[in-house]
């Protein structure tokens, strides 16, 4: 099976965490803790894709990303690699990300990942074997 198969690639603003202008992450979006596990325990390998490692912003090592690592460490959450975007878009088997077509979203607009669990992991969560 190829590699990109085993591995989800996920959005941060507003799919993670809640989107301000200033970039300050405050408010994680309800789901995202338990839908990261859920994803990893399935198998997959979790890389976190953000505009926020764009160089407008300062790239890696501007103040967006070091904002966004902090809250991902701070939280706890599941993941394993944060994409530089020196590659091109990551490769991946699944893309979780509020401004994606199709991506199923709350009526505030963020990702509402109890559906987006049920529809990768199948309606058990966590039983649907990889591809």
């Amino acid at each position: 099976m190829p590699d990109y198969l085993k591995v989800i690639v996920v959005d941060f603003d507003n799919t993670i965490c809640v989107f301000r202008e200033d970039f300050a992450c405050e408010e994680l979006i309800a789901g995202a803790k338990e839908g990261l596990e859920s994803l990893r325990e399935a198998g997959y390998r979790i890389t976190i894709s953000s505009a926020r490692n764009n160089v407008m912003y300062g790239g890696c090592g501007g103040e967006p990303h070091r904002l966004m690592y902090a809250f991902l460490k701070e939280h706890e959450l599941a993941f394993d690699t944060i994409d530089t975007g020196g590659d091109g878009k990551p490769v991946g088997y699944r893309y979780i990300d509020d401004k994606g077509v199709g991506c199923p979203r709350t009526a505030q607009g963020a990702v509402d990942w109890p559906q987006v669990c049920r529809l990768i992991l199948g309606e058990e969560g966590g039983t649907a074997p990889l591809p």
